[in-house]
């Protein structure tokens, strides 16, 4: 079970993955191992699954962001899954593959460098089996929230 100081290393890595556990240390008043610690037995747990790099993938080129949704007809979910994720290009990144439910029940977030490179995306996912169309959802603007911030538990 976390407590409050688990749930403030946890916003402070949310906030900057690179912060060092010195740094966290100071922010709570802690000493530097036992924010090791603690850091270690929530990855242990797979509380933190791992830290990333954030790209700007706009300024290197793919300037295209889109939801794709896929109608399909198929038993086999994780198969069809694995076919699209396996789908390689250099002018189109595929970010995330939602189940979803509705009419069509796989959701898409895919990158382009072009709206053109959409085109070749869907030749492609369109030749698996099971996949019987597809609907796109081009994003205009992405307002970037405040996942960090926890809410306190319900005073007593």
């Amino acid at each position: 079970m976390l407590d409050d100081i688990d749930l403030k290393i946890l916003e402070l890595l949310s906030e900057n993955g690179r912060m060092s556990h010195e740094e966290i240390s100071k922010h709570l008043n802690l000493t530097r191992p036992a924010i090791h610690r603690r850091i270690y037995k929530m990855e242990e747990a797979k509380l933190i699954k791992g830290y990333k790099v954030i790209i700007d993938w706009e300024s290197i080129g793919y300037n295209v962001d889109t939801f794709v949704l896929a109608r399909v007809n198929t038993s086999n979910f994780d198969k069809l899954i694995k076919e699209i994720k396996d789908i390689k290009d250099p002018s189109f990144k595929i970010f995330e593959c939602f189940r979803v439910t509705g009419e069509h029940c796989i959701m898409l977030r895919i990158k382009t460098v072009a709206t053109s490179d959409l085109r070749r995306f869907y030749d492609m996912v369109l030749e698996l089996d099971g996949v019987l169309d597809t609907k796109t959802l081009l994003i205009l603007k992405t307002e970037e929230f405040d996942n960090t911030i926890f809410y306190n538990k319900k005073e007593k």
